[in-house]
């Protein structure tokens, strides 16, 4: 498996919440494992193609959000003028991960199959999208023919994950598959 990181591909790592202050202070919502992701060197914007350079210059927690200054941005008129704005950075900034780790944004499209008893794969669907509540990680497969499949990827029902084929093989669970087809 390929760990390498494109450089041309960004990563959102966090969405601007409001303004806080009237001195130009932006509260984040961070999507990153780490806040410290959001420091220094950052692309902002609606969505990634309209993303602008922009630098993080401090940072503190508040109230289960990220407060930022960002340079710039001098006034709560300019802090609101971002509201709803998404933080990017490039994937070549994300910490370089182990052999058996990957970055959950390199699962999505993902192909999705199941291994069958003789040994042969069945084609299941594509990951559509993946949540974490309360810890969990969660895929959402979309079959081809539309349905939904929600996948508990603990790593008991993962078999492989290979991101150069583009493809993952779990085991899930019996009756799980039969609960959604």
């Amino acid at each position: 498996m390929s760990k390498q990181n494109s450089k041309n591909e960004f990563i959102k790592v966090g969405i601007i919440a409001k303004a806080h202050g009237i001195k130009g202070e932006l509260s984040l919502k961070c999507l990153a494992e780490s806040p410290d992701l959001l420091q220094g060197d950052v692309f902002i914007g609606k969505s990634q193609p309209d993303a602008k350079p922009a630098k993080v210059l401090k940072t503190r927690n508040h109230h289960g959000n990220i407060l930022a200054t960002i340079s710039g941005v001098v006034d709560r008129n300019q802090a609101e003028e971002l509201r709803g704005s998404s933080i990017y950075i490039p994937a070549s900034k994300l910490p370089q991960l182990s052999d058996d780790e990957v970055y959950l944004y390199q699962l999505h499209g993902l192909a999705v199959s199941t291994r069958n008893d003789d040994g042969s794969k069945s084609h299941l669907g594509t990951i559509e999208a993946i949540e974490t509540p309360s810890g969990q990680e969660l895929w959402h497969i979309r079959t081809d023919s539309g349905k939904e499949v929600i996948f508990p990827a603990v790593e008991e029902f993962v078999v492989s994950i290979d991101l150069e084929q583009k493809e993952t093989i779990i085991a899930p669970p019996p009756g799980l598959l039969e609960i959604y087809l």
